[in-house]
């Protein structure tokens, strides 16, 4: 095609993007300046997916109907689409009072309408609980507590989060022995927004919850909100027969960052569950200054243990390469050198890699050529070996010259000698990305 042709159709193109782009906004200015009876107009008008069900109150034209069309189509509450409605409809940024008003008393009716389809009142209970508060009158979220669908009760649960739970916490709390896990879910994510001697008395009933989610968010808003030493109840919660029991007080006693609270994860980095273990490896890996020796402490006895499985090692290594990098090089080194598994070996020395150590460098290269053995199935072996020599090429930055340990010496020694200045930041970026 000739040139000339090409070019005009690429300004046809330009014009025409122009034009629709300049028209959006003249519009959006249009409906900023119009009245609140326009904006409405202007918002119901805009495209939205048809209705998932509901009351056949869909009629063309209708405001009514084209806020329930939006409202379907939010049903699962993404924030994002939930924002692109509060924002179509005047409320984010606000313009217009008299819309607000409007989608609110609206959407408070689709909520409340029991012809209409869940996916409109879930959807509407969505739009509610990021309206500003400022806009809401009277709640509109408890009434829904009692609801026969779970989806309805969990989301006014989270609407009532969202505004606030201050003098509404035993509503919520009661809701703690909802049969439906979805239920709990949120009510225990909204116990952890409110310092409560009640919200804390039903976080710690829910640390022992049948679903393993639950117990662990329970454990989360339960460190969220408290102060202090652990309690008695989290420490027996710590020690109960329930697994579940266990990571939830695992993770409240993570967020609470005292020496006390280090010792009890210390003891449950030896559980026989595993998710319990790594909570509390995790857990000891992001302690304050405060309590940061006894964290230390505790890590280097697992990392250090041969006896223990390998998952241990590892989430250790990780852990304790996080909380204390200067405590933990020289193990790391030691670890990348001499250990007798290899996949630790090659994890010690990425570690230490990641953390701008070039030290372990050398230690990549016998791992070229690594045998299978008592640690290393073959499985392991063609893991260590593949991600030994993409490590050196990403450290190093040359390219592949083989699997020859003699291959990579020179370019690791000149490396090493240099005291790690050849070593690209970038290339340490992957490392740490691979972790």
């Amino acid at each position: 095609m000739p040139l000339v042709a090409l070019l005009g159709i690429g300004a046809l193109v330009a014009a025409i993007w122009t034009t629709t782009r300049d028209d959006g906004v003249r519009a959006s200015r249009l409906s900023a300046r119009a009245p609140a009876t326009d904006a409405v107009d202007a918002a119901s008008s805009v495209e939205a997916p048809a209705p998932a069900g509901g009351s056949g109150k869909n009629a063309a034209g209708d405001p009514v109907a084209g806020l329930r069309r939006r409202l379907a189509a939010v049903c699962d509450g993404s924030e994002r689409d939930v924002r692109v409605v509060l924002a179509d409809y005047g409320i984010a940024p606000l313009r217009h009072p008299d819309a607000a008003a409007w989608l609110v008393r609206e959407t408070e009716v689709a909520a409340r309408d029991p012809d209409e389809s869940v996916n409109v009142r879930l959807g509407a209970l969505h739009v509610l609980a990021r309206v500003p508060r400022r806009h809401v009158s009277l709640d509109p979220f408890i009434e829904f507590f009692g609801e026969s669908d779970a989806r309805v009760r969990a989301a006014a649960v989270t609407g009532r989060e969202r505004h606030g739970i201050d003098g509404y916490v035993d509503a919520v709390a009661r809701l703690g022995g909802d049969p439906s896990p979805p239920v709990r879910l949120a009510v225990a994510a909204a116990l952890g927004t409110c310092q409560d001697d009640a919200s804390i008395e039903a976080l710690t009933k829910l640390l022992h919850d049948v679903d393993r989610t639950v117990a662990r968010r329970a454990g989360a808003s339960l460190g969220r909100v408290w102060r202090g030493e652990p309690s008695d109840d989290i420490v027996r919660a710590s020690r109960d027969e329930n697994a579940n029991a266990r990571v939830g007080a695992a993770v409240a006693l993570a967020e609470m960052g005292s020496t006390a609270a280090c010792r009890v994860l210390g003891d449950l980095t030896a559980d026989s569950d595993w998710d319990v273990r790594r909570e509390a490896l995790r857990g000891l890996g992001r302690q304050p200054r405060a309590a940061r020796d006894e964290a230390t402490y505790r890590l280097l006895a697992v990392a250090q243990d041969t006896s223990r499985v390998r998952t241990d090692r590892l989430e250790a290594i990780q852990a304790l390469a996080a909380l204390a990098p200067a405590d933990a090089a020289p193990m790391l080194l030691e670890d990348a050198e001499r250990d007798d598994d290899p996949v630790i070996r090659l994890f010690a020395a990425r570690t230490a890699l990641a953390g701008g150590d070039h030290r372990a460098l050398p230690s990549l290269i016998p791992l070229l050529t690594v045998s299978e053995g008592p640690h290393c199935d073959e499985e392991d072996r063609l893991f260590v070996r593949t991600t030994a020599r993409e490590t050196l090429e990403a450290a190093t930055g040359l390219e592949a010259p083989g699997d020859s340990p003699a291959a990579w010496k020179a370019a690791v020694a000149r490396i090493v000698a240099g005291d790690g200045k050849a070593l690209p930041p970038f290339r340490a970026r992957y490392i740490r990305e691979f972790w």
